[in-house]
């Protein structure tokens, strides 16, 4: 019985050992399969999109429409004249002068698919061949209303950086204003601490009564006199020595 009893587990040890090693086989199978698939997918997403790089190099206007936009915007014309020199640089060769005329550029823009796409581009990048949207239709309204709150806004808000910016200076001079009242205020009132800002630099539109004699207008100035100079008396003849 005790024999028949070990045979019985080492069968039972024996029927278990291959799962971790089948185990481990069947994950590496799923690898090597995972893999090839990756690999597929990755490969169809370069090839879909230098597909998409090559259907769009043929994507153009035609070369009657560039022309028409060139002969009226000639600095489109000199651009497209500098990416030709760069196309140059780029495959290490020196420009030749003859492919860098307008004529030149004309006749590739009519037997080159690939430059023509360029030009589009080009053009379309400063407001050229671009769609329009009707005027009648719903989108149009509503951009037209998108248009004037934009400027609405803008011209708020300059208006308010406006009053910012004079604001600091209207209060610079209010304040100096009710200063200079003030001053006035307590030299009127004669007040002794005040005294020595109280001269006609400070307020010159401003004077004390009884400093000046009064004038008559046509009369000529009468002198004033020291108060401890004593005046000759006219009707007193002089002694003779």
């Amino acid at each position: 019985m005790l024999h028949y009893g070990r045979f019985w587990v080492l069968t039972i040890l024996v029927a278990f050992m291959p799962w971790p090693a089948a185990r481990a086989q069947r994950e590496q199978e799923n690898d090597r399969r995972a893999e090839p698939r990756s690999a597929v997918t990755s490969g169809r997403t370069v090839e879909a999109s230098d597909l998409a790089k090559e259907n769009m190099r043929r994507v153009a206007a035609s070369s009657a429409q560039i022309q028409s936009v060139l002969a009226r915007d000639a600095g489109i014309l000199v651009e497209l004249k500098t990416w030709v020199a760069k196309e140059a640089t780029d495959n290490g060769q020196v420009v030749d002068d003859s492919l860098l005329t307008d004529q030149a550029i004309f006749d590739r823009l009519d037997h080159d698919v690939e430059f023509r796409s360029v030009a589009t581009r080009m053009v379309q990048r400063y407001g050229y061949l671009l769609p329009s949207v009707n005027p009648d239709s719903e989108i149009a309204k509503q951009q037209d209303l998108v248009l004037k709150e934009r400027a609405r806004r803008l011209t708020a808000r300059e208006e308010r950086e406006d009053a910012e910016s004079l604001t600091p200076q209207e209060d610079d001079k209010n304040q100096s204003q009710r200063q200079r009242a003030v001053e006035r205020t307590a030299c009127d009132q004669g007040n002794q601490g005040n005294q020595a800002n109280c001269n006609d630099s400070a307020f010159p539109q401003t004077r004390q009564r009884g400093t000046f004699p009064e004038e008559t207008p046509g009369a000529e100035p009468s002198p004033v006199l020291p108060q401890h100079v004593t005046p000759l008396d006219s009707t007193r003849t002089p002694r003779l020595a």
